[in-house]
């Protein structure tokens, strides 16, 4: 929702009167692409004084500030206190806290939760903010998508930058299954209307959502999935978590993996880890 928290979000990492720099002289560094590791790797080298010019297409703060690290803990905290007063009666009245009427008197507002993820992001976006970089920093901000010339300048919003290094730090997109019907839903969530349908996200949009879904299906019971798949379930939603590798977290230890499955089924998640095909998806 374009609120006065994604406003004030916008107007620091990508905002629509900036105005590019004009390039004269050659930089030290040119850095493409403004997430965690490109904003520290700008702010270190202009910190030794370095001539340093940063190039972002989409969003300063990349999947870290935008849509990862920042809303995603946000919402595991909402969770973990709505599991504790919600799921831990008896060590609540071991020490001393009673709740009138028990676990099933506790509300979640759903959209107060995501609500209150928007503005915490929002408060600390001004540490990524492009005019932060400029004016406290030292780094030429470009808002823009950057393209080699040759290999010593790149080109950005008309502009030829000519450098000494460059850093290529784009970061990655999240990929949708190759299923009939997927990449179809998923267009159409980009403008749904009034019409209810199944929604289908990514990463990417995960936290633009304001209303709860009675159940929410994951496709890859890898890290982010595995945590948003407990949160959810923690706050009201039945989740179900599909996988391929017969097991969940594939690149962490069989033992760890197994003790996070136990407690995730112990809060309702349900888990079908022996997928062959993801076949299709009806409307």
């Amino acid at each position: 929702p374009l609120d006065d928290h994604n406003l004030q979000l916008l107007d620091h990492v990508h905002p629509t009167g900036w105005k590019d720099p004009t390039s004269q002289n050659k930089y030290d560094l040119v850095v493409i692409g403004g997430g965690p590791a490109g904003l520290v790797t700008a702010a270190g080298a202009a910190g030794v004084g370095a001539r340093v010019a940063l190039i972002e297409a989409n969003f300063l703060g990349g999947d870290c500030l935008n849509m990862g690290c920042v809303p995603s803990k946000s919402l595991i905290h909402a969770a973990k206190l709505a599991h504790t007063v919600k799921g831990n009666q008896a060590a609540l009245a071991d020490a001393g806290i009673t709740i009138q009427g028990g676990a099933d008197s506790v509300s979640i507002d759903f959209a107060k939760i995501m609500e209150r993820i928007r503005r915490i992001r929002a408060g600390i976006s001004h540490h990524d903010s492009a005019e932060r970089f400029t004016k406290e920093l030292g780094v030429e901000v470009f808002m823009g998508r950057g393209t080699f010339v040759d290999n010593s300048s790149v080109m950005v919003n008309g502009q030829t930058l000519k450098f000494n290094k460059a850093v290529i730090a784009t970061g990655g997109y999240p990929s949708l299954l190759p299923m009939p019907g997927l990449k179809e839903l998923h267009q159409m969530n980009t403008n749904p209307g009034n019409k209810p349908r199944p929604y289908v996200m990514t990463n990417e949009t995960f936290f633009n959502m304001t209303e709860q879904p009675q159940h929410l299906v994951v496709c890859g019971p890898g890290v982010i999935g595995v945590e948003m798949a407990q949160s959810m379930q923690r706050l009201g939603t039945k989740v179900t978590v599909l996988g391929r590798s017969g097991r969940i977290l594939p690149k962490e230890d069989d033992d760890h993996a197994k003790t996070i499955q136990d407690q995730l089924e112990q809060d309702g998640v349900e888990f079908r880890l022996s997928v062959t095909e993801y076949v299709g998806v009806v409307l």
